[in-house]
């Protein structure tokens, strides 16, 4: 399945997990290896009742782990509603 064929409906969001993160040390850490109860992911596309400018395409953001739907197991492509983002993230 491809994203670009995908659109949010109502007020949710599609993200794609940030699929690593590098360290100070500049060590790279695969999202899998994180013991964490938030993940990162990117917004790719918003549905039609998004009307927050925080929630722009593009925007890096902060999820609970359970939170959405996953499109396809290990896909990393994700839909939430946007009361379930629980942060910005400056880049």
């Amino acid at each position: 399945m491809r994203i670009n064929n995908v659109t949010p409906t109502f007020d949710r969001v599609l993200l794609e997990k940030v699929k690593e993160e590098k360290t100070e040390g500049g060590l790279y850490v695969p999202i899998t290896a994180e013991d964490t109860n938030t993940y990162k992911a990117r917004i790719v596309a918003v549905g039609p009742d998004v009307h927050s400018t925080k929630h722009n395409i593009g925007t890096l953001v902060i999820v609970g782990k359970y939170s959405g739907v996953e499109l396809s197991e290990g896909s990393g492509v994700v839909i939430v509603n946007v009361k379930d983002i629980l942060g910005t993230v400056e880049e």
